[in-house]
């Protein structure tokens, strides 16, 4: 500070020139000149800033005061008192920049002048810190530096692993006018945290607390692929890269892991410049999706992505009997299988795949398959053999190639049994009625009527026949009892009334439809309206002689002065006749075409829509053949 004020002056009096008295030989105006003041001194130079008021010090031309910290120098508004009779430039209150000096200049009353230095300067509050240690053969130094000193006062430094932190020396740099306490230089503890203390020029202090961490960082294994070891033979060297390693080698570990096994791999090399880690496969395993996992202390450990290894043996891994779920049990015969395998050499057409069961190997029916990084392969369960196996939990899926076979439990993905159920014939079926409406509800009941296949679509069915006709109704709807139901209604423009013979058949498609002797008779609805009803329907021959090819309806009641809207007859109803002539209680239409006529007396069921009141009634009907 000292001498930063010398130098201001210096400055002062290489600026200030001291003013000069002019001469003249005119004795009048000198006799004038003495008697005009001369006075021309600053009496008071104060500084209001923040209420509070500052006077300056004035010795000979210069003026000076050291303000407290903070102050904004750049717009001071000084108030001068001087000399009575003399100017002052800069004015009194005039706004100034203190970051230089500043040159006053008072004028007497007789014009002569005196030059003023003022020097107005505030202790400085910068108290920046900087911090750096140099590790022990590193490449770099370890450092830190705050970057706002308002918001951080303690910094957290990661050092190399083992460092001593009992005896850090580290260098510090700080604000031109400050101190710190510990002074840079000094050998510190720093298993602990150490505080610094660094002291502004106007008093002002801020803390720093330096913590040193020189643990490992948490390890990742980066960069593996699913397919990286791929080609990677048997008792074949693998290579990859971590973020952090432990320098000593005894403590990294690492674990070849799948589902079904786990190796602990010989570590052959550790690059700890580039942080790449070389260990050894085993010289067997199940090829398989395999994960790395990689231990560099007893807390620190990580697991890679998954990748794929295919130089070992051909591998199951589990089986489903639909795509979407684990599955729990499956029909021999026909019903699908999809199993995850991982083959040798990844190669699909040396392999082949069986069902065993007590020593027998039935062979599977490949239909599609899926390869990528494996294969998912769907199968259809074996031919069933004129004498099969009971079923049960207790069967086997064989992978078969020119190294021999490989033998697994059959499971599913939760690693639990899949249970085979060998399908048998139907029998002993007995329908819940023998005479229904053509709409209604008919239950089937016996013994292997239905197989629940999850996932699958495949019904059983009922076959309806008559007269040369054959109606296959299909359902998988079973009810608490275990009876299959058919909804009649959903056939209802297909099917006639009339007498049927019924024939069987459940959903596995290993097993012939079966007759069951049973026989059904299907009624025709009831009248939709409260009172008429259709007494006699009669389509007539071709060669009638006086009605030939025409349909004849008889009701119950009058029908003159209703509106009769249509005659609907024929295959699914499709047949509309709307040009017919009624009589009081019969309707008669006009002669079809022998097309047409054939349609309707191979199908013969029917309704007459009659509208009455805003409301459309079926009358139900089914003609005769006539001649």
């Amino acid at each position: 500070m000292l001498k930063r004020f010398s130098l201001y002056i210096l400055v002062s009096l290489l600026v200030i020139s001291c003013s000069k008295e002019n001469t003249g030989t005119d004795s009048k105006k000198e006799e004038i000149k003495k008697t005009l003041s001369d006075a021309k001194e600053i009496v008071s130079f104060k500084i209001k800033y923040s209420n509070e008021t500052y006077t300056s010090s004035i010795s000979n031309d210069t003026i000076s005061y050291i303000l407290p910290g903070g102050f904004d120098l750049t717009n001071l508004s000084p108030t001068i008192v001087i000399s009575e009779k003399s100017t002052v430039t800069p004015a009194s209150g005039t706004k100034q920049n203190f970051t230089h000096p500043i040159i006053y200049t008072v004028k007497a009353e007789d014009n002569s002048t005196k030059k003023y230095v003022a020097v107005i300067e505030s202790l400085s509050t910068a108290k920046s810190f900087y911090w750096a240690y140099e590790a022990e053969n590193a490449a770099t130094s370890y450092s830190i530096q705050n970057k706002n000193l308002a918001d951080i006062d303690t910094i957290l430094q990661k050092v190399p692993y083992l460092t001593n932190l009992k005896e850090i020396t580290s260098k510090i740099e700080i604000s031109e006018t400050a101190t710190s306490i510990p002074a840079s230089g000094e050998t510190l503890d720093y298993s602990s945290p150490v505080k610094y203390i660094v002291t502004a020029e106007d008093g002002s202090t801020k803390e720093y607390l330096i913590i040193l961490d020189n643990s490992l960082k948490d390890l990742e294994i980066e960069g593996l692929v699913i397919d990286d070891f791929e080609n990677v033979p048997l008792g074949g060297d693998i290579n990859f890269e971590v973020n952090e390693l432990n320098p000593i080698l005894d403590s990294i570990t690492v674990k070849l892991i799948s589902v079904n096994e786990t190796f602990n791999l010989v570590v052959k090399d550790v690059n700890y410049e580039t942080k790449r880690i070389t260990a050894t496969l085993p010289n067997s395993y199940r090829n398989n999706r395999f994960q790395l996992e990689v231990r560099i202390e007893h807390d620190n450990i990580d697991l890679s992505n998954g990748f794929y290894l295919f130089k070992g043996t051909a591998n199951f891994v589990h089986a489903s009997n639909f795509s979407d779920g684990p599955g729990t049990t499956i029909l021999w015969p026909k019903q699908s299988l999809n199993a995850k395998l991982f083959l040798k050499n990844n190669d699909l057409t040396s392999h082949s795949f069986f069902l065993r069961k007590n020593g027998v190997d039935y062979p599977f029916i490949p239909i599609w398959e899926h390869q990528s990084f494996g294969f998912d392969l769907r199968m259809s369960m074996p031919n069933l053999p004129n004498t099969p196996p009971n079923g049960g939990t207790d069967f086997s899926f064989v992978i078969k190639n020119t190294d021999g076979e490989q033998v697994f439990d059959l499971t599913n993905s939760e690693g639990n049994p899949i249970e085979v159920i060998v399908a048998e014939q139907s029998a002993n079926i007995v329908l819940d009625k023998i005479e229904m409406m053509r709409d209604g509800i008919l239950k089937v009941s016996g013994d292997n009527i239905y197989y629940p296949m999850y996932g699958s679509t495949s019904k059983s069915y009922i076959e309806l026949k008559t007269y040369g006709y054959t109606y296959r109704l299909n359902s998988n709807t079973v009810d608490s009892n275990g009876d299959l139901v058919f909804d009649l209604s959903t056939f209802f423009q297909v099917l006639q009334s009339g007498f049927y013979s019924i024939g069987f058949k459940n959903n596995t498609s290993a097993f012939d439809e079966v007759n069951t002797g049973l026989n059904l008779t299907l009624s025709l609805p009831e009248s939709q309206h409260s009172s008429l009803e259709v007494t006699e329907a009669k389509l007539y021959k071709k060669g009638n002689a006086f009605t030939p090819q025409q349909l004849l309806i008889k009701l119950n009641q009058n029908i003159e002065g209703k509106n009769i809207k249509k005659i609907v007859t024929g295959p699914n109803e499709e047949y509309i006749i709307e040009s017919f002539i009624s009589y009081p209680t019969t309707i008669l239409t006009g002669k079809f075409s022998d097309e047409d006529y054939d349609k309707i007396n191979n199908e013969r069921d029917g309704y007459i829509v009659i509208e009455e009141n805003g409301v459309d009634y079926k009358i139900y009907f089914r003609s005769i053949y006539v001649d």
